[in-house]
């Protein structure tokens, strides 16, 4: 599955604040379904920044609904750890 991060938006403090972010998720390279999260600031200075978030997403909205014996959930949870630099 790929993300594709269209917009972020600044809602609390720096760090342990948070921003409400919009993507774009893409499986089998042709069912495309936004998604809404909430990251957290886990660091902040004037040269990076780490965020991370987690969310879940319910594969069934990607026609992903095939599993082995039936052994995976219709809901995976994602976890994500972003590093944005300002380039030197």
């Amino acid at each position: 599955m790929a993300w594709r991060l269209s917009r972020t938006v600044f809602v609390s403090g720096w760090p342990g604040g948070s921003t409400r972010s919009q993507s774009a998720a893409t499986a089998r390279s042709s069912h495309v379904n936004p998604i809404e999260f909430t990251a957290r600031v886990d660091e902040a200075s004037a040269q990076s920044a780490t965020l991370r978030a987690e969310t879940v997403v319910d594969r069934t909205r990607f026609a992903m609904t095939w599993s082995p014996l039936g052994m995976a959930s219709a809901i995976a949870r994602a976890t994500v750890v972003a590093r944005f630099v300002r380039p030197e």
